[in-house]
């Protein structure tokens, strides 16, 4: 009889807003998500004021990620603001209109007084880009390097770095180009979960590589994703596609940091080394090895710390 209490007693926590119900939590848990984006905006805010631009994108897309959890429109068209805010420090005009454009269409949508203001501010950019005294930082390669040394890349500046840099057909030439894919290849076997996704590499298939990443992405499976980028991107580095590869290749870092894989995070950073290489950017090559380099050795990766040191050595002859 007593267990019947017990059970009917458990039961009754569960229903309703109490303390101990499933509603309960989730309302907490989405309570949580909004005040760590508010958080994480006025963290940006102060990186802003102090010109700390780099650190600043990363607190306000990272608040931008918490509102989209939380469907919070109000919140994701401020995040917006701010980014374009940040690009438009950094010269970068066109993604600062972008990010101005989405913030605009998301107070638009909210129906709110606060897209007569944005459409405002999308005009005075516009003007100010038109200005002789406006330098784009796409013509700028300090400022360049600075946007590729950033965490958050956009596949715009991407691709636009990729037609401005052209490929070293003598650098491909002067080594086995076969030989370091080889080596990607044997890159791609360290990772934890590569088991899970071997037959979509066999297959070779981009439009099958592409649905898995979709169901990755769907079920918020950031190691999948990470993995599924480093194949897809290494499947267009084999076939010269270098925009693509690196755009990838950026995508899985990020997902591969996202969930803490370290082994991943260091591999896709030797994979952007080599695309780099081939576009003979030496600065942005080596960068990038360091950071993969002092990943391993941190973690004691000793069979990884031998193969990047290998793909290293062969690129740096």
């Amino acid at each position: 009889m007593n267990n019947i209490f017990l059970v009917l007693g458990f039961m009754d926590v569960f229903k309703g807003g109490k303390k101990g119900s499933l509603k309960y939590y989730e309302k907490k848990l989405h309570e949580f998500q909004e005040q760590e984006a508010e958080v994480l905006i006025d963290m940006g805010v102060i990186y802003l004021e102090n010109d700390d631009i780099h650190n600043a994108l990363k607190c306000f897309k990272d608040a931008l990620d918490h509102y989209f959890k939380v469907d919070y429109p109000e919140g994701e068209a401020y995040a917006y603001d701010l980014i374009g805010d940040s690009y438009l420090i950094l010269r970068n005009g066109n993604m600062a209109l972008k990010n101005y454009e989405k913030s605009f269409e998301t107070y638009s949508l909210m129906g709110s007084s606060l897209s007569d203001e944005m459409e405002e501010k999308i005009e005075d950019v516009k003007k100010i880009m038109g200005s002789t005294d406006f330098i784009s930082c796409d013509l700028d390669d300090e400022q360049e390097k600075t946007l590729l040394e950033m965490d958050y890349f956009d596949e715009t500046t991407l691709a636009e770095f990729c037609q401005s840099s052209k490929v070293d057909e003598s650098k491909s030439d002067s080594i086995e180009m076969e030989t370091v894919l080889k080596k990607l290849d044997d890159c791609l076997e360290l990772i934890e979960n590569f088991d899970d996704y071997r037959i979509y590499n066999d297959s070779r298939s981009i439009d099958y590589l592409n649905e898995a990443l979709y169901t990755a992405k769907a079920i918020e499976d950031f190691k999948g994703q990470g993995t599924l980028n480093l194949i897809i991107g290494n499947n267009y580095l084999h076939d010269n596609d270098i925009p693509n590869s690196l755009n990838h290749f950026n995508n899985a870092n990020k997902s591969f940091r996202q969930s803490k894989n370290f082994i991943g995070e260091s591999i896709s950073l030797l994979f952007m080394g080599v695309v780099f290489f081939v576009l003979n950017e030496k600065e942005q090559m080596y960068d990038v090895f360091k950071n993969s380099l002092n990943i391993i050795r941190e973690k004691g990766y000793q069979n990884e710390e031998e193969l990047a040191l290998n793909i290293i050595e062969m690129l740096s002859t």
